[in-house]
């Protein structure tokens, strides 16, 4: 197809609601899938996306033969805008779609390398959000809509933030004021961006002005995410307030340990949201490699990991962690190959003192990973005097049997619904066949199988015995794999065997203190014992290991109550109902969190939520036959008084195998959420059923 000639380009405008010139001359686009479909190819990876892929983004809902079809009507609009042929606007194969190389994208000048002079230029494109104002039923189109608008305004927010720093260190307080809230038209509760704009308008002597933006950030603060403005903005508005004639100074960065570095986990750009599994895996590798080396304090990755998704610059995030140094980055996948961009900053002066871009065949990543850490530790060396990198051992060579690893890793945190374990099963599978001495995939498989083993179906329900195996067949192939004690503590408590689980539990804590299953089960085993205060101990440290999870804080918020401690009780479930709605929020079909959230919710008093919860959970997991979903749908509905559907859920139990309705009993006998239920008649028979030590 000719190209159009240099003056009726055309150019498409998506950093905001979606335009398209030819020329100087603004076409109309009337149908909302026709501006969508030039959305979706604006950020497409070469600009093409295959037909099947559009068709299901856009016209999901729709049967194969009809979405096709739509998509050809919306062509045949798109190639005659303006009421006459469009030609150097779309390419079309039988198999793909796609947007003319000469048609200019102003979202693509985000994600070019540019001097400072051009970056200005790039952050005056924005006129709103990636296609503002766009609205197109199809849910597959929204999750797109959502992740790729998150990406591009990370992207954005990072230009702002890295100009920010060389206006502010140069004293350009009128630069910093217009790049500020540049930096917060993409990233709204960035505090660091709110505390420069503070700052430049205390320079520029506009006192009342920098209290008014502390004011708005309050505000914003509050009703987005419900909390209260970070400790250093609060301070620094107090400053400010009490300053007399410049004899105080905004704040300051407090000292931090001089070896000390975090390494923030890193973000997932372009292509399929679901990668992101890869670059938290790339990250905590690279968490494991730099604390291998003496004379570095690396930050755990729990920590880390506790600021994931809050857009925080490295100052900040340096004061929050108690470090000198920062290390950032994102991840781009593409096919067959990875892109990993990393910076690192001290953090006193916001310099950046090392930055680089690694592009590898995916077969590469290790020494991908190896080349980050020997630069990363290269950067430092001259500040810190740390000692050479030496290559760390990984559990395998095998960059497929890795990929899997990560990607089945990332589907057991998800969730515990059936969904998630099978999926993460059939991954670990693959990556056995693929690296038969992988011990971290066998550890893994063996606890999936702790989870699957419990099962109400006999059919379908793993043997706990498999989980035993796996877990010592990881520690065969490694006896210092902390996950591998893990797995074999689970399975030990599977089979009721619970003082050699606690040992193997405790074994697996001292060889990694980070690791969630240790205090997780210990606190479960305190429970059943009637030790309650160690158990609450052990259920908070799980909480904090793995900032993601929501059951450790809804069961520590259990203990609490059964203690009496009823603030913390319900500042612990207010804990797990955030968490909570986050997993919902990234994967409304978790059924797992759908049961266990609506019981949190009931406890909350939040009744109508947990009763809408209640009707997802079933209406997605009708058939899901494990036991813990069984059970926190029982709990659910005796919180809210409905007697007859709690009991029924609870009569299901008796099918599960016999150590777990031995477990079931003595937590049952501790639950005070079926208080309600004891006087009930076919309770205490029920209970009967459950200690019936056939099968």
């Amino acid at each position: 197809m000719p190209d159009a000639k240099a003056g009726e380009r055309f150019s498409l405008s998506v950093l905001g609601p979606l335009e398209i010139r030819k020329g100087d001359r603004l076409l109309p686009i009337p149908a909302r899938k026709d501006r969508a479909l030039l959305g979706v190819l604006a950020l497409s990876r070469g600009r093409t996306a295959s037909r099947v892929r559009l068709a299901g983004l856009l016209w999901g809902d729709s049967s194969q033969a009809r979405a096709r079809d739509s998509l050809k009507q919306a062509l045949r609009r798109l190639r005659r805008l303006g009421g006459e042929p469009a030609e150097g606007l779309i390419v079309t194969d039988r198999e793909s779609v796609g947007l003319a190389p000469m048609v200019q994208v102003d979202a693509e000048a985000l994600f070019r390398p540019v001097d400072d002079a051009a970056a200005a230029a790039v952050l005056a494109l924005r006129r709103g959000p990636f296609l503002d104002g766009l609205e197109v039923g199809d849910a597959g189109f929204r999750d797109w809509l959502l992740a790729e608008r998150a990406g591009l305004d990370r992207a954005y927010a990072e230009i702002a933030r890295h100009l920010m720093g060389r206006a502010e260190a140069a004293g350009r307080s009128a630069a910093l004021v217009t790049l500020a809230r540049q930096q917060l038209s993409a990233d709204p509760w960035n505090e660091e961006a709110v505390r420069s704009l503070m700052r430049a308008h205390v320079a520029r002597g506009q006192r009342r002005l920098a209290l008014q933006v502390f004011e708005e950030a309050r505000t914003r603060i509050a009703s987005g995410l419900d909390l209260e403005p970070e400790p250093e903005t609060v301070e620094l508005a107090r400053q400010i307030r009490d300053l007399r004639a410049g004899r105080e100074s905004v704040a300051e960065v407090p000292d931090a340990d001089l070896r000390s570095i975090a390494v923030l986990p890193f973000a997932t750009i372009g292509g399929d949201p679901a990668n992101a599994y890869f670059a938290d895996g790339l990250t905590e590798d690279i968490i494991t490699d730099l604390g291998k080396v003496e004379g570095i304090r690396v930050v755990a990755r729990s920590a880390a990991f506790a600021l994931k998704g809050r857009s925080l610059g490295a100052a900040d995030a340096a004061r929050i962690l108690g470090v000198s140094h920062v290390l950032q980055g994102s991840v781009r996948p593409e096919a067959g190959a990875v892109r990993v961009t990393a910076r690192l900053v001290a953090a006193e002066a916001s310099q950046q003192i090392w930055a680089s871009r690694f592009d590898r065949p995916m077969t590469d990543i290790f020494l991908l990973q190896d080349d980050l850490a020997r630069n990363v530790v290269a950067a430092l060396r001259g500040a810190l005097a740390t000692p050479d990198y030496l290559p760390s051992g990984r559990g395998t060579q095998n960059v497929e049997a890795y990929r899997l690893y990560l990607k089945a890793r990332s589907f057991y945190l998800r969730g515990l619904d059936r969904h998630s374990l099978v999926t993460a099963r059939l991954l670990l599978m693959q990556a056995i066949d693929r690296d038969p001495r992988y011990a971290a995939a066998y550890a893994l498989l063996a606890t999936c199988e702790f989870y699957t083993s419990m099962r109400l179906t006999a059919v379908t329900r793993a043997d706990p015995r498999a989980c035993a195996e796996l877990a010592r067949k990881a520690i065969s192939l490694d006896p210092d794999l902390a996950e591998a004690r893990a797995a074999l503590g689970l399975a030990h408590y599977a089979e009721g065997r619970y003082a050699e689980a606690e040992r193997e539990l405790a074994s697996a804590g001292r060889l990694d203190a980070d690791l969630f299953e240790p205090p997780f089960f210990l606190a479960r085993s305190h429970r059943l014992r009637g030790e309650r205060a160690e158990a609450a101990r052990l259920y908070a440290r799980a909480a904090q290991l793995r900032p993601e999870d929501y059951r450790a804080c809804g069961l520590l918020a259990e203990e609490l109550q059964a203690l009496g401690r009823s603030e913390e009780m319900r500042a612990a479930l207010e804990q797990a109902a955030a968490r909570l709605d986050a997993a919902v929020e990234r994967h409304p079909d978790n059924t797992d969190a759908l049961a266990f959230g609506a019981a949190v919710h009931a406890e909350l008093g939040n009744l109508d939520r947990a009763r809408e919860w209640c009707r997802w959970a079933l209406v997605i997991g009708d058939d899901e036959n494990l036991v813990q979903f069984n059970y926190n749908l029982a709990r659910t509905y005796a919180l809210l008084g409905e007697a007859a559907a709690a009991l029924a859920r609870l009569a299901r139990l008796v099918e599960a195998p016999r150590t777990v309705r031995i477990r079931l009993d003595a937590w049952l006998a501790s639950d005070l959420a079926f208080d309600a239920l004891r006087r009930q008649p076919g309770f205490a028979a029920l209970l009967d059923r459950l200690r019936d030590t056939g099968g």
